[in-house]
């Protein structure tokens, strides 16, 4: 009979369970990025049936934002369904935020989305930013998808999206996240001249669009105002040939 050391039983216990733990994480990760895709597929094949995409889609936001709460970006993988996921990223690696399409359908394409953040400590902050039912009417343009992620100082981002709500129209928003506030989400309340978004609607057959200056922080867009034929309004806008500008200063964006 061979005896082994008692101290060397411990240690292949604490060894085997080590492992035992860490393929249950990998198993646990590749679970929720498999259910998330598989969520995801769900709802687009169930689109045209209100009450359970509606269901599923809210399954998927909770699903979602508590992956991003513990899952490190990079490791999430969405490639197999990314023909309706956008994914952008701040430049400094810190905030990432997903965009997904709802299919609400027709011309009125609705989005939501939701953001992962890297403290200074390392701990994952997420949330979802999105247009809710019960939307307050500062967000009323808030389901949009977005593209574009802008540093302006430390814990501070400005955030370009893109969307359609019909009729012929198109918009541009831009949303101010301040990862210093105390709550979540993290979104300027009165962030331009004291409105939670800055939105640039307008004609979808005019190639216009705002624009956001790094070097002077200042956002600058065309100017629109009602469109007139023969007497009557059309319903539609049309530029006058001005712009508005707003500048960052202490926290927010004014116009000038």
């Amino acid at each position: 009979m061979i005896y082994v050391k008692p101290q060397l039983k411990i240690k292949h216990l604490y060894a085997l369970l080590w492992v035992l733990g860490w393929g249950f994480s990998l198993h646990a990760q590749s679970y929720t990025k498999d259910r998330l895709t598989t969520l995801y597929i769900q709802i687009y094949n169930h689109r045209h049936d209100y009450e359970l995409k509606t269901q599923l889609l809210e399954t998927f936001r909770t699903t979602l934002v508590s992956t991003l709460a513990s899952t490190p970006i990079s490791k999430l993988n969405l490639k197999s369904i990314n023909k309706h996921i956008t994914q952008v990223s701040a430049p400094d690696g810190k905030l990432t935020i997903i965009s997904w399409n709802t299919f609400s359908g027709g011309s009125w394409h609705s989005y939501n989305a939701a953001y992962q953040y890297v403290n200074d400590s390392g701990h994952l902050e997420a949330h979802s930013i999105g247009k809710s039912p019960k939307a307050q009417d500062d967000l009323m343009y808030a389901d949009a998808y977005y593209l574009k992620i802008h540093h302006i100082e430390a814990k501070t981002y400005l955030v370009k999206g893109y969307g359609t709500h019909g009729f012929g129209h198109d918009f541009y928003t831009f949303r101010l996240f301040n990862f210093n506030l105390k709550t979540a989400p993290k979104d300027c309340k009165n962030g331009f001249d004291g409105t939670r978004i800055f939105c640039f609607e307008k004609p979808r057959a005019m190639h216009l669009k705002p624009e956001y200056n790094t070097k002077e922080q200042r956002i600058t867009c065309p100017e629109l105002v009602p469109q007139i034929l023969d007497g009557d309004a059309t319903g539609y806008s049309t530029p006058n040939g001005s712009y508005q500008n707003l500048m960052y200063n202490n926290g927010k964006f004014t116009t000038l």
